[in-house]
């Protein structure tokens, strides 16, 4: 069973907050897996970490799939995404009281005819893995739980809802100008949600899927 603080993220829409938050979003040019991430708080104090890595599946040969670990500021685990052959692009999973993997949800790109503009849309908690699932529980008719919507170049991205906007990231400002840094930008939610799952729909947007 998935715990209450997934659970909630299916349920209605989450509270608004009273003010933004803001976060400070970098990306680690020279990593070697290419998927690493730190994420601070409007104080500059590290809030998570995103670690990249790979892992061997057989499908008829070896091939390396992509991994990513979503970490506290210390370095505590928090969430594992596994790249996945087939339908959906990724699962995301977090570990259990009893040291067993739970699934999270499941994140799959939709086809766009727009070559700027992508889509991302996510499938929550064990409901995810019912073929036969075709609404949004409590919210509209459309299969998915939450919408991923933006440019991964331009790193602008919006979560959505149903209609209702809970992040979104977005280029820096400096000294009035917006400037196009790939390597950093801003996160900032709008309702309260949990960070963590945010974090790594990001890096799955941003860094996990091939949008060619």
């Amino acid at each position: 069973m998935a715990s209450s603080t997934y659970q909630q993220q299916q349920v209605g829409v989450p509270a608004k907050l009273p003010l933004p938050l803001d976060y400070t979003v970098r990306k680690h040019v020279f990593s070697l897996s290419g998927g690493d991430f730190t994420v601070e708080d409007a104080h500059g104090n590290l809030a998570f970490k995103v670690r990249g890595g790979s892992s061997s599946y057989f499908t008829g040969s070896a091939t390396k799939q992509k991994q990513l670990f979503v970490l506290d500021a210390s370095g505590n685990p928090l969430l594992s995404l596994y790249q996945k052959p087939g339908g959906f692009d990724w699962e995301c999973c977090r570990r259990n009281w009893f040291g067993c993997e739970e699934l999270v949800f499941r994140a799959r790109k939709r086809q766009q005819a727009s070559k700027w503009v992508k889509e991302l849309e996510i499938y929550l908690g064990l409901e995810s893995l019912d073929p036969k699932r075709c609404y949004c529980t409590g919210m509209s008719s459309t299969p998915w739980d939450m919408l991923v919507k933006g440019s991964p170049f331009a790193r602008s991205c919006t979560i959505y809802k149903g209609n209702n906007i809970l992040a979104q990231s977005s280029a820096l400002h400096q000294l009035g100008k917006k400037v196009l840094w790939r390597h950093k930008f801003r996160l900032t939610f709008y309702c309260n949600i949990d960070h963590a799952l945010v974090v790594a729909l990001v890096a799955i947007f941003f860094n996990g899927i091939n949008w060619k």
